[in-house]
């Protein structure tokens, strides 16, 4: 899709569908490009059906969509466009569909804990021209949510009779007793923690961050929040980075332990529902995004403190019993923003250019400059064009007065 700086643009919820007797609902954030249509060739559009727009199964999810002129296009998963079973092309009716399969094309799985279920999502692009990306294409973050079921925890109390030795009266005796003793549950629901992860940059306190540089520092951060008091501890296990393509290298193990301290060394945990860690942008070779997967497990405390599977990850093996048996918990899937990683030598001159890019992305303005470099200044398309304008217009007139200028010049030595 183009760039959003090129195109005004505004997100919006187009309907939220539950389905009790299923326990899934689904959810479409469509990112609408609004343009001129005067100078667009094609007009075919898409018409929303909320009645069947999208519908969630059980291995997969059918998005289908209405245009108001014959699709020709395609209908693709963003990233796997040429792989097998993520992408439909048009035939020529009003209808585009595409079925996703939840075992490919790399659907996100997120676990929630409130409320409990998963979330599976995938961002859907559809083109109207058959061989290229246009303005009038459309991109749709397709979610779908499946309900956990409620679990349902019973034991039964077995009472025994009294030994025979006992007399018949106290037999009785306490036989009435039981009859008649009014049975009491207590239960206590604690609320579990909603927890989120952030690549930000200038230390704890600053910005999520979008545009980074290769070597640039940055700063991971997990946090839970709950309103229970000294009841949960988290430890952040089983962190991946993606390319958004299918490539995927792991970054810490199913215990907290990193595997390249190159690029993600031991998690730091401030407190007991907080985590965070310095490291270096790096990126995967001629890709310019990436995001980061991690999973957080909640965990009760084991008298009054914490013990975490990745307290001490050097003797691991030396620990596997004690650390196999301390993976107990609640899991909860955690993602960061998509981060575009720009090479050293992709133009932007110093790391403060990046930041007022950052800024414009964040306020969603659109500024004529977007980076000034020390030996020049990048202007948009528009303002290039007239700044030619009103250059050519000068040299125009200055040639024009210096014509006149010679051309009085000669009048004048004839005349004399």
């Amino acid at each position: 899709l183009p760039p959003s700086d090129t195109l005004s643009s505004v997100e919006f919820i187009l309907c939220h569908i539950s389905f009790s007797k299923h326990f899934t609902a689904s959810t479409i954030t469509v990112r609408h490009q609004i343009f001129n249509s005067e100078n667009v060739h094609f007009q075919n559009v898409v018409f929303y059906q909320f009645d069947n727009f999208i519908e969630c199964g059980t291995d997969s999810m059918l998005v289908s969509l209405n245009t108001k002129e014959p699709f020709e296009g395609h209908v693709y998963v963003k990233g796997h466009y040429d792989t097998p079973g993520c992408r439909t092309d048009g035939t020529n009716n009003k209808t585009a569909k595409i079925s996703i399969p939840y075992s490919n094309c790399d659907v996100r799985r997120q676990r929630t804990s409130s409320p409990a279920g998963v979330f599976l999502s995938t961002i859907v692009v559809i083109t109207f021209h058959p061989m290229f990306v246009t303005k009038v294409d459309r991109a749709y973050n397709v979610k779908c949510f499946y309900m956990a079921a409620d679990k349902v925890v019973s034991s039964d109390l077995e009472v025994r009779e009294l030994p025979s030795f006992q007399s018949d009266h106290v037999q009785s005796m306490n036989s009435l007793l039981l009859s008649t003793l009014a049975t009491e549950l207590i239960t206590q629901t604690v609320e579990m923690p909603e927890c989120k992860y952030e690549v930000l940059s200038d230390g704890p306190t600053g910005q999520a961050i979008k545009y980074a540089t290769v070597g640039q520092q940055v700063y991971h951060k997990w946090s839970c929040s709950s309103e229970a008091v000294d009841v949960y501890c988290m430890t952040v296990h089983s962190c991946s980075v993606e390319d958004g393509q299918g490539r995927r290298v792991l970054l810490l193990d199913e215990n907290g332990c990193p595997q390249d301290k190159y690029l993600m060394a031991n998690l730091n945990y401030p407190t007991d529902l907080a985590a965070q860690v310095d490291s270096m942008v790096f990126k995967f070779a001629d890709k310019p995004s990436l995001f980061f997967q991690c999973q957080i497990r909640l965990s009760l405390k084991t008298d009054g403190e914490c013990k975490r599977t990745s307290d001490d990850c050097n003797t691991l093996k030396k620990m596997k019993r004690e650390i196999f048996a301390g993976k107990k918990g609640e899991n909860i899937d955690v993602f960061s923003d998509t981060m575009v990683v720009l090479d050293v030598d992709d133009g932007y001159a110093t790391l403060e250019d990046l930041k007022k890019l950052q800024a414009l992305r964040n306020s969603n303005m659109h500024d004529t400059i977007v980076t000034e470099a020390e030996n020049g200044v990048c202007l948009s398309s528009i303002s290039f064009g007239i700044l030619v304008s009103i250059v050519g217009l000068l040299l125009l007139t200055s040639i024009s007065a210096s014509v006149m200028v010679c051309l009085r010049r000669d009048r004048t030595t004839l005349k004399k």
